[in-house]
């Protein structure tokens, strides 16, 4: 999933606790949040908004908007949804939580739905490697 379609793609399903998140899919929602909550930042520092209601207001919609893909995310880890409330316990749950989300997910299907990326690398599998379109390339200026 590229970094403009997660608006369009993956905030639109947030309703959708079912499936699978890939990586690519938490990483840029997670830009994403950082970016808002990064422009809902500027009234308050050029006085516009005093009490810093705009940040807590899109504090809670990112929030509402990113549980559904860590769920998801987890379900491609072959993890229980519920693996989501590990992040409360101290220390532990604020280092295990990210390392699980940087591991690849499960390869193949699970029992939560098929692989996110199974899509892409079979795309990528098909498609002609670079030696043999230069070498149709120049067979065709040789003729």
């Amino acid at each position: 999933m590229k970094f403009l379609e997660i608006p369009g793609k993956s905030w639109l399903r947030w309703t959708h606790w079912s499936g699978r998140a890939s990586r690519s899919e938490y990483w840029y929602s997670l830009l994403w949040v950082i970016l808002v909550l990064t422009v809902g930042c500027v009234p308050y520092f050029l006085g516009i908004d005093d009490e810093f209601l705009t940040v807590d207001i899109l504090t809670v919609v990112m929030g509402v908007l990113m549980i559904p893909v860590i769920i998801r995310r987890l379900h491609d880890l072959n993890r229980r949804g519920w693996w989501i409330f590990i992040i409360f316990i101290p220390i532990v749950g604020q280092f295990l939580l990210p390392l699980y989300f940087i591991k690849r997910g499960t390869v193949g299907p699970n029992k939560y739905g098929e692989d996110p990326t199974s899509d892409i690398e079979t795309k990528q599998q098909n498609a002609p490697d670079e030696s043999s379109r230069r070498s149709r390339y120049s067979r065709r200026r040789e003729d």
